[in-house]
């Protein structure tokens, strides 16, 4: 790959590791699991008439668990969403309070299916073991991509940019799609566990794209189109070849607008105050 420096380099300041630090940043998203409790069979003996729906809705209350899990019951909807678990099972409630439970815990997908049993007295404890089971399936998810930056759609549902970290998602098998701004894609699987849970890919550099690479001070930000372009952590961007007009925005000094035929495989190093004879 041929490197052209048509402008001043500068020597690297604080500006420059600030800006970068910002970049490799991990966006977190704050994702809920969406759970589909079908009513629970209930039997057994009774001091109170309760129907099926009010024990299942009595079992699953838990508002510790609202920062991870969203519940959803018989008599609503679940929203179309291929990360969710649907619950269904059986509940058998003796004297003293004694209770007996077996549950099937599935995805809404169908690419994975857990069987729960528990046995003990108080409502408390049968509560804790039914979200301690949903809890099992949870796993953080961490990704980062090579170059940064890159849109990540996962089993068709969009997520957000690398770096990504979710603190709660689904264990099991996934599949990922990265891509950036100019439409350099990657698509692949990754095995999420409980051990697991870290996945980078990488966006190979092609030759048929050019680079361009922006230096600083001063801090500015790059436009196309009116969208604001994000670098990699080397503050580089990635675009197909051909002629482009591209916006230079400083805090400081205001805007520029520049123009430059890309040439596959080429790299360009810009600042905001330096360029070749043309512009």
């Amino acid at each position: 790959m041929k490197t052209h420096c048509f402008l001043n380099r500068y020597t690297c300041s604080l500006a420059l590791a600030s800006s970068l630090l910002l970049f490799a940043l991990p966006r977190v998203v704050h994702a809920k699991t969406r759970v589909q409790v079908e009513d629970f069979r209930l039997s057994g003996s009774m001091d109170i008439i309760i129907t099926a729906g009010e024990m299942t809705q009595l079992l699953w209350r838990n508002i510790d668990a609202r920062d991870r899990l969203e519940i959803y019951f018989s008599n609503t909807t679940l929203p179309q969403d291929s990360f969710a678990f649907l619950v269904s099972g059986s509940c058998k409630i003796e004297d003293d309070n004694f209770f007996r439970l077996n549950w099937t815990v599935s995805r809404a997908s169908g690419s994975g299916q857990w069987e729960f049993s528990f046995e003990g007295k108080g409502l408390a404890a049968t509560r804790a073991a039914l979200f301690s089971s949903l809890d099992s399936l949870l796993a953080p998810l961490n990704i980062t991509t090579e170059p940064d930056s890159a849109g990540i759609v996962v089993n068709n549902i969009y997520l957000g940019y690398s770096p990504l970290q979710i603190a709660y998602f689904p264990i099991g098998q996934h599949h990922i799609k990265t891509t950036t701004f100019t439409g350099l894609t990657t698509e692949d699987s990754f095995l999420l566990t409980r051990d697991t849970t870290t996945f980078h890919f990488t966006l190979s550099e092609d030759e048929e794209f050019a680079y361009l690479k922006l230096l600083t001070p001063p801090v500015c930000h790059l436009y196309v189109g009116g969208i604001r372009l994000n670098p990699d952590k080397n503050n580089t961007f990635v675009f197909e070849p051909g002629e482009r007009e591209i916006r230079l925005v400083s805090p400081q000094y205001g805007t520029r607008y520049v123009t430059f035929d890309f040439v596959a495989g080429d790299t360009l190093e810009v600042s905001f105050f330096n360029h070749r004879p043309g512009w």
